[in-house]
């Protein structure tokens, strides 16, 4: 492979380029492995979401939520609360499901004044939070009959409306009805929305000869079967609507900011409207730090899901319980040139104590040609000649330094390798 010459140039201009976490084992892949810690688009860096819904009131919505039990799904189940099911509701809110606003008497709002549309959005509301204990957060249009005023109204008394996002550039969510549907569009549907990571709604209203249009619950399962499959394959992320919508209102919402104190990274989520979504008991957001930075890492920050991927750590929190998180790192090797061959212990250099307070010992298993070390904005602040493997770090402040050594082997061919270290 070929030998990197001016290393010394090449790693000032990854410091200035990148900020000082972005440290990477290999100069020469580093341009196609560093990526920056970020959002996930989806919870748990999910590949896509999908939701799940059902609309009016039918008897047959309870055993189609048992199904969805059986698989580890919920769902949305968008109501006509002038005629409810009262009793089987509350059993399936407190299973995990939804339910949602479908207008007070089901009314085309699209021929209706606005008063009307008003009181039709506004009491369906009231009726469904007052019957069954739950804040109702979600709103679907019967018949998906909407115009602006329609729309600006649901929007008055609900976070989310099923067919429409708050922001412009989403616009209408992609749907898929039952009605219509069949396997192949079903697959294709999601294949879709795997190749673009948007958000992918299945909609429906009754089962087995109940409601517009009902599915059979053979082709129910059959499309469940489906999902699962493709879960089991891709990393697909299943929930209700006030779920799936509220982390892509947060997504467009929320910005982080970055800061390192010593061995700690502190991520900070900026911009979270808390008053926005008082009504919620969460808001989950998910930032994904790649492994190509730090190898092992650890939050200390509580009450956080920290997941390892192939190539990603992510972190999911509750932006109602922390607006930052704390996460230890780890220090690993940096190899600034590429021959390796005649090195074949590079990989075990060691320095200590890490963290030091006054004597830095350099343990490495060829010649030392010269050492230096750096702050992390790059400078300079010590040399030192030939096989120099004891620094005294006693006058340094207290921060985290990089120590970059010159080798040669037997052969005469040299290597550059560096560490990050702490000072206390």
């Amino acid at each position: 492979m070929k030998i990197i010459k001016n290393t010394s140039m090449l790693f000032f201009l990854i410091l200035i380029q990148f900020c000082p976490l972005l440290f990477c084992q290999n100069v020469n892949v580093l341009t196609d492995n560093l990526q920056k810690i970020k959002l996930c688009k989806w919870k748990n860096d999910a590949a896509t979401c999908i939701d799940f819904s059902f609309d009016d009131n039918n008897r047959s919505h309870k055993k189609i939520s048992r199904i969805l039990d059986e698989y580890g799904y919920k769902a949305t189940f968008f109501v006509i609360p002038h005629y409810m099911f009262t009793d089987s509701l509350i059993s399936m809110v407190r299973n995990g499901h939804e339910i949602g606003n479908h207008t007070f008497d089901h009314p085309n709002l699209t021929t209706i004044d606005s008063t009307t549309i008003d009181y039709q959005i506004r009491k369906g509301k009231e009726w469904i939070e007052n019957k069954l204990g739950v804040k109702c957060v979600s709103f679907a249009e019967p018949g998906h009959q909407k115009n602006a005023l329609s729309t600006r109204i649901a929007f008055k008394y609900h976070l989310f409306i099923r067919n429409y996002s708050e922001y412009p550039e989403i616009g209408d969510h992609p749907r898929i009805p039952y009605t219509g549907m069949t396997i192949n569009k079903l697959d294709a549907a999601i294949q879709n929305a795997l190749k673009t990571g948007s958000m992918l709604q299945i909609a429906g209203h009754g089962m087995d000869g109940e409601g517009y249009e009902p599915v059979t619950e053979s082709f129910f399962r059959q499309t469940l079967d489906l999902v699962k499959d493709y879960q089991t394959k891709y990393n697909i992320w299943v929930a209700p609507i006030r779920e799936g919508v509220l982390y892509e209102n947060l997504y467009h919402e929320v910005s982080i900011d970055k800061n390192l104190d010593s061995d700690t990274l502190i991520v900070n989520f900026n911009n979270f409207k808390a008053e926005k979504y008082k009504d919620l008991d969460s808001c989950l957001i998910s930032v994904e730090i790649p492994n190509t930075i730090f190898k092992k890492i650890s939050c200390l920050t509580d009450n956080v899901n920290l997941i390892e991927l192939k190539d990603k750590h992510v972190l999911t929190t509750d932006l109602k319980k922390n607006l930052n998180l704390k996460i230890k790192l780890d220090s690993i090797d940096i190899i600034d040139s590429v021959n390796a061959v005649d090195f074949p212990k590079i990989s075990f250099i060691q320095i200590r104590p890490n963290p030091v307070r006054d004597m830095l010992n350099i343990v490495s298993p060829c010649p030392i040609l010269k050492t230096e070390i750096f702050n992390l904005e790059g400078k300079c602040i010590l040399t030192k000649g030939n096989n120099c493997n004891i620094l005294n770090m006693s006058f340094f402040p207290s921060g985290v330094y990089i120590v970059r050594v010159k080798l040669q082997n037997s052969s005469n061919q040299q290597q550059i390798c560096s560490r990050r270290f702490i000072k206390r």
